[in-house]
Protein backbone atom coordinates (compact mmCIF):
# COMPACT_ATOMS: atom_id res chain seq x y z
CA UNK A 1 0.00 0.00 0.00
CA UNK A 2 1.26 3.22 -0.74
CA UNK A 3 -0.11 6.39 1.33
CA UNK A 4 -0.96 9.52 -0.40
CA UNK A 5 -1.88 13.06 0.99
CA UNK A 6 -5.11 14.48 -0.78
CA UNK A 7 -3.69 17.11 -2.25
CA UNK A 8 -1.30 14.74 -4.45
CA UNK A 9 -4.85 13.76 -5.73
CA UNK A 10 -6.16 16.73 -6.67
CA UNK A 11 -8.78 17.33 -3.28
CA UNK A 12 -9.30 20.52 -1.82
CA UNK A 13 -8.39 20.31 2.17
CA UNK A 14 -10.16 22.25 4.28
CA UNK A 15 -8.77 24.32 7.28
CA UNK A 16 -11.55 24.18 9.59
CA UNK A 17 -14.37 21.89 10.26
CA UNK A 18 -17.62 22.84 8.16
CA UNK A 19 -21.47 22.33 9.94
CA UNK A 20 -23.50 19.54 10.07
CA UNK A 21 -26.92 20.61 8.49
CA UNK A 22 -28.13 17.73 8.46
CA UNK A 23 -28.25 14.07 9.59
CA UNK A 24 -30.30 11.01 7.79
CA UNK A 25 -30.85 7.69 9.33
CA UNK A 26 -32.15 5.50 6.90
CA UNK A 27 -32.61 1.61 6.61
CA UNK A 28 -33.38 0.26 3.18
CA UNK A 29 -36.83 -1.70 2.37
CA UNK A 30 -38.02 -2.59 -1.21
CA UNK A 31 -40.62 -0.76 -2.36
CA UNK A 32 -40.76 1.78 0.43
CA UNK A 33 -41.88 5.71 -0.07
CA UNK A 34 -39.26 8.07 1.67
CA UNK A 35 -41.42 9.63 4.36
CA UNK A 36 -38.82 10.84 6.72
CA UNK A 37 -39.72 12.19 10.14
CA UNK A 38 -37.77 14.62 12.06
CA UNK A 39 -36.32 13.68 15.00
CA UNK A 40 -36.27 16.20 19.01
CA UNK A 41 -32.48 16.19 19.43
CA UNK A 42 -32.66 13.76 22.32
CA UNK A 43 -33.94 11.34 19.45
CA UNK A 44 -31.44 11.76 17.39
CA UNK A 45 -28.60 11.71 19.48
CA UNK A 46 -29.50 8.48 20.98
CA UNK A 47 -30.47 7.25 17.14
CA UNK A 48 -26.79 8.63 16.40
CA UNK A 49 -25.35 6.36 19.62
CA UNK A 50 -26.29 3.43 17.90
CA UNK A 51 -23.00 4.15 14.99
CA UNK A 52 -20.76 5.58 16.92
CA UNK A 53 -18.06 3.03 17.37
CA UNK A 54 -16.27 5.64 19.47
CA UNK A 55 -18.54 5.85 22.41
CA UNK A 56 -16.74 2.86 24.19
CA UNK A 57 -13.61 3.61 23.58
CA UNK A 58 -13.77 7.80 24.11
CA UNK A 59 -17.06 9.02 25.50
CA UNK A 60 -15.52 11.97 26.84
CA UNK A 61 -15.37 12.95 23.09
CA UNK A 62 -17.90 11.45 21.33
CA UNK A 63 -21.09 13.16 23.83
CA UNK A 64 -19.73 16.56 23.14
CA UNK A 65 -19.36 15.80 19.57
CA UNK A 66 -23.24 14.55 19.10
CA UNK A 67 -24.33 17.09 21.45
CA UNK A 68 -22.89 19.87 19.17
CA UNK A 69 -24.33 17.67 15.86
CA UNK A 70 -28.11 17.32 17.17
CA UNK A 71 -28.08 21.31 18.82
CA UNK A 72 -27.48 22.50 15.31
CA UNK A 73 -28.30 20.05 12.25
CA UNK A 74 -31.79 18.70 11.80
CA UNK A 75 -32.19 14.65 12.28
CA UNK A 76 -34.45 12.60 9.75
CA UNK A 77 -35.51 9.49 10.46
CA UNK A 78 -37.26 7.13 8.14
CA UNK A 79 -37.38 3.27 5.77
CA UNK A 80 -36.42 4.14 2.18
CA UNK A 81 -36.51 2.59 -0.78
CA UNK A 82 -33.97 2.99 -3.75
CA UNK A 83 -31.00 5.46 -3.06
CA UNK A 84 -31.95 7.95 -6.13
CA UNK A 85 -35.64 8.38 -4.96
CA UNK A 86 -34.47 9.08 -1.39
CA UNK A 87 -31.05 11.13 -2.67
CA UNK A 88 -32.94 13.39 -4.75
CA UNK A 89 -35.22 14.16 -1.84
CA UNK A 90 -33.05 14.63 0.47
CA UNK A 91 -30.75 17.45 -2.36
CA UNK A 92 -33.97 19.21 -2.82
CA UNK A 93 -34.58 19.49 0.74
CA UNK A 94 -31.25 21.04 1.34
CA UNK A 95 -31.71 23.42 -1.29
CA UNK A 96 -34.33 25.23 0.20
Amino acid sequence: QTRYEPEALGAVVGTRPLPVGMVVVSTYKPGAIWRPRLLSPGQGALALLDNTVSIRREPANALPALKHVVSSASVLKGARGEAGETAAFLLKTLEN
